[in-house]
């Protein structure tokens, strides 16, 4: 993983500073439109992956507090587990901050959830959940990516992209059977 330079990581700081200052603003709605060549781009903070039988709302959130008590995964982030996560019609990517090494590659087919934990007055917990191919093809066995953001507006924008994505893939489903039945 690509470390930040002294300078890289003052300017990260310093954002972050900003970033805190901004946080008392009320989460405003995404306007961004997400399109078949929309390409979203964010600075979050790996906090690392865990991987197990398919958990949601409270259950997923006490799984994810227990691999946090056995140092699983991270607790807080620091300026050097920033990476960029990308949002593409595709899935996620995940790079270091020049871009130059993929860290994982989500594909949007096998997620079949995304949503945020606010676990304090500024950071929020961003949880991806992909779903695992196994022998017998059933989707229980799970692989959940935690990335941190600093602030909800971040995590908010995140997944509202997110579902804006999932609409358009929908759509896009939805297009191509209507197409095929037309053409029988």
């Amino acid at each position: 993983m690509a470390r930040l330079n002294d300078k890289e990581a003052a300017a990260f700081e310093a954002q972050s500073r900003v970033d805190a200052l901004q946080a008392h603003k009320p989460v405003r709605v995404v306007d961004d439109v997400f399109s078949m060549d929309s390409r979203f781009t964010f600075s979050l903070q790996f906090a690392g992956s865990i991987q197990g039988l398919l958990r949601t709302g409270g259950k997923l959130i006490e799984y994810i507090d227990q691999h946090r008590a056995s140092g699983n995964i991270a607790y807080k982030t620091t300026h050097q587990d920033i990476i960029k996560v990308t949002l593409t019609r595709f899935g996620i990517k995940a790079t270091d901050v020049l871009e130059q090494e993929v860290f994982h590659r989500i594909p949007l087919h096998t997620i079949l959830d995304v949503m945020y934990i606010l676990e304090d007055g500024r950071n929020s917990t961003i949880v991806v959940s992909a779903a695992l191919k196994n022998p017998r093809g059933t989707q229980n066995n799970m692989i959940y990516y935690l990335y941190q953001a600093d602030t909800e507006e971040t995590a908010v924008r995140f997944c509202q992209l997110f579902g804006r994505a999932f609409e358009l893939l929908k759509q896009q489903t939805q297009h191509t059977a209507t197409s095929t039945e037309v053409d029988t």
